[in-house]
């Protein structure tokens, strides 16, 4: 399901569409005194920060305010690339994602509230074609990717990780090495 939606949710005041007013996601329950996000909130997040990895960028998107939005100021993003805090360096990044790629998107594949109900977990696919030499530097990786959001449902922290490859009979697993000695 890629996505080139490039919006943000609206800040969670603890009501949504699909909840009473005043009432929590999940039939009213909150998580350790915290409230949980509406799903809606929730789905707009996801589709959001898919988003920020369609390359080319849609018409008239406007990055820079959709991370300002989505992000809170002092947010942490972290991939295996890049460590960055706040969110102008976080839109940034983006920006520059979309001026070295000629083409990338994202395949989301499933993604869930953590346990808290303070976080996000996305599994995707991530394709990149490069500017330069694209037929030999073009990639797709399976990533993992962790929001944390605080209580108004802004993304403190976003990690971005490499998810192993799958081992379909075990040999070239790495679990699976024995040391040659």
């Amino acid at each position: 399901m890629a996505s080139s939606l490039l919006t943000a949710p609206s800040p969670s005041s603890g009501a949504s569409s699909d909840s009473p007013e005043g009432s929590h996601a999940n039939g009213g329950q909150s998580r350790g005194g915290s409230r949980v996000l509406p799903s809606s909130h929730v789905r707009s997040t996801v589709a959001a920060v898919v988003s920020f990895y369609a390359v080319p960028l849609p018409q008239g998107a406007d990055l820079a305010g959709v991370v300002q939005q989505l992000y809170a100021k002092d947010a942490t993003f972290t991939d295996p690339l890049v460590d960055v805090s706040g969110s102008s360096r976080i839109a940034a990044q983006f920006h520059w994602l979309s001026l070295l790629l000629r083409r990338a998107a994202v395949e989301l594949h499933s993604y869930r509230v953590m346990s808290n109900g303070r976080g996000i977990s996305m599994d995707t696919t991530m394709t990149f074609v490069p500017r330069i030499l694209p037929s030999i530097f073009a990639l797709s990786l399976r990533v993992s990717t962790e929001l944390l959001l605080d209580d108004v449902g802004k993304v403190t922290s976003s990690h971005v990780a490499l998810r192993p490859p799958p081992s379909h009979d075990g040999k070239n697993d790495v679990r699976n090495m024995k040391d040659p000695s």
